[in-house]
């Protein structure tokens, strides 16, 4: 099989060189590396030319004309890519020697398998080891339970936790996931990984097979750098109206999963069965219903016991959420 590499650059001349040589450190060359730049300001665009021109792989260089930002760029990365095994790469990361001979061996293993996923080890900006795992912050052991269940789109659709730069795709599920969706709290990793995860299978590695850099400049990253609401952003306001915030997003994520998931029924050459992809559907539109109604709940608390009563009778509670534990939050916050 061969391997597509989608990276996007941005201003990332700091941390570019050791990554792309960790590229070419490969104990498997990828087939391909499709770069697409966002019109760097800095020296990132001479970097990427003269390791073009020196790579022992193809190389497709392209520069936006106008700066798209990072979701429709790594969506022309992946665009561009023609191999069967598309991986997605960081500006800032390295790669362990062993990343795409592991990733093409897992895929080789298992011909139903979509997208697979690992663990990385987290550097900082120095490049030294925080002697931390990634998983250790983003992916608990019941998730990893759960994907190893097959459940993973029971997981995906309401918990984002695979990161691009860890994450491989098959090629044939690419028209899938195109066009990203945009304007929902979901990036583009989190998309492909839940749009996949409904038509195909999902695995993990749990070898890290790159280090994973965490400084500031870094556009989406986890503690200390990520970006996250600060207690006194709330204090004025309600409980409900937190509440309400909150499910609003999830609720317009997992509609446009919904809409991208009855588009993939209606084509003829569908990736799955009809019944198991119809069952998807089923899962979406029934979490959204619940998410609806504990988004709507009335401001007096007597006035919430039917619809949470409903919630309860229908197990909506135990399936979606936190089972009587979200049930009394609800009734009493």
């Amino acid at each position: 099989m061969n391997v597509s590499v989608a990276m996007t650059t941005y201003n990332g001349a700091r941390y570019l060189q050791e990554q792309l040589q960790s590229i070419v450190d490969q104990s498997r060359l990828p087939d391909q590396v499709v770069i697409i730049d966002d019109r760097s300001s800095d020296q990132t665009q001479e970097i990427i030319h003269a390791f073009a021109t020196s790579a022992p792989f193809l190389v497709n260089l392209h520069v936006n004309e106008t700066t798209l930002g990072p979701t429709r760029n790594f969506q022309k990365a992946v665009e561009l890519c023609n191999g069967e095994i598309i991986v997605l790469c960081d500006q800032d990361d390295r790669w362990h020697p062993e990343k795409l001979f592991q990733i093409k061996d897992a895929f080789s293993a298992c011909p139903n398998l979509g997208l697979v996923f690992s663990d990385a080890e987290l550097i900082d900006e120095h490049g030294k080891s925080l002697n931390r795992r990634l998983w250790e912050q983003t992916f608990t052991e019941s998730y990893q339970r759960a994907i190893r269940s097959g459940r993973a789109f029971e997981l995906l659709v309401q918990h984002d936790v695979v990161t691009g730069a860890t994450m491989a795709f098959r090629g044939c599920y690419r028209n899938a996931v195109l066009p990203f969706a945009t304007g929902i709290p979901l990036f583009h990793d989190g998309w492909i990984a839940v749009i996949i995860a409904a038509i195909g299978e999902v695995s993990t590695l749990r070898q890290p097979l790159i280090e994973y850099r965490i400084h500031q400049h870094q556009y989406q990253g986890i503690e200390p750098y990520n970006k996250k609401l600060r207690t006194e952003d709330f204090q004025d306001i309600s409980s409900l109206i937190k509440r309400s915030s909150y499910y609003a997003g999830h609720i317009d994520k997992l509609r446009a999963v919904l809409q991208r998931l009855n588009a993939l029924c209606k084509l003829p050459d569908a990736q799955m069965p009809l019944d198991i992809l119809r069952g998807r559907i089923a899962y979406t539109e029934s979490l959204i219903d619940h998410f609806n109604a504990r988004a709507g709940l009335p401001e007096r608390k007597l006035g919430r016991a039917s619809i949470v009563l409903k919630e309860l009778l229908t197990l909506r509670y135990h399936r979606y959420s936190r089972g009587w534990l979200s049930a009394v939050r609800d009734l009493t916050i």
